[in-house]
């Protein structure tokens, strides 16, 4: 930041943070396609938990060459039949998934905006890099309000066996397709945020 400052390379610094904004939709995706991995290694962790009921035997079992075949053996990729299922009744209504996409959008954004606008506003740099949270604070709203209720509620409803566990499958390939939507938009949301937090790092 300071070298850009002095350099006056607002264009290359502006460049590098939308790489890093990049580099996490593709963390993202990497995500999406670990998703039927990760279930299975839960699943089995989980169960190793009820049977022994200690932290430490299950951590030391991870480490065990048992252990590490058992994550070998239940590596799995995404089938195709995954993305015809989305085809199939969503779960989630369309409201909620566009408010994660601009939650997520925020959240990924917030902080990155801020270190921008410390060069937009090089005098209140300082100010603006810690004013992220008038970005992320209306992602967590968003968040708190909208979506984590209706993945708690849902989740109740799988355990006590009101909704299918396949229904509750798709709607978790929604909100992880719409979370990697929404990295995507903080590209375009970026210069925006950190115009906004100038203007209240000079103004307020």
């Amino acid at each position: 930041m300071e070298r850009r400052l002095l350099e006056g390379g607002g264009e290359a610094l502006l460049g590098d943070f939308r790489i890093v904004l990049a580099s996490a939709a593709a963390a993202v995706l990497v995500g999406i396609v670990l998703v039927p991995t990760g279930q299975r290694l839960f699943a089995r962790a989980i169960g190793h938990f009820q049977r022994h009921r200690s932290t430490g035997k299950l951590i030391l079992r991870s480490a065990t060459p048992a252990g590490l075949r058992t994550v070998r053996e239940e590596v799995s990729l995404p089938a195709r039949g995954h993305l015809a299922a989305l085809a199939k009744p969503r779960g989630v209504s369309w409201g909620v998934l566009l408010a994660n996409v601009l939650a997520q959008g925020l959240l990924t954004v917030g902080v990155v905006a801020s270190l921008y606008a410390g060069y937009l506003a090089p005098e209140f740099r300082v100010t603006a890099s810690q004013l992220s949270a008038v970005i992320n604070g209306l992602a967590t709203i968003l968040l708190f309000a909208l979506i984590d209720p209706q993945l708690s509620v849902m989740t109740d409803d799988v355990v006590e066996g009101r909704i299918e566990e396949s229904l509750f499958r798709r709607t978790i390939v929604w909100i992880s397709f719409s979370r990697l939507a929404g990295t995507i938009l903080a590209q375009a949301v970026l210069l925006p945020a950190a115009i906004l937090i100038a203007w209240i790092a000079v103004h307020v």
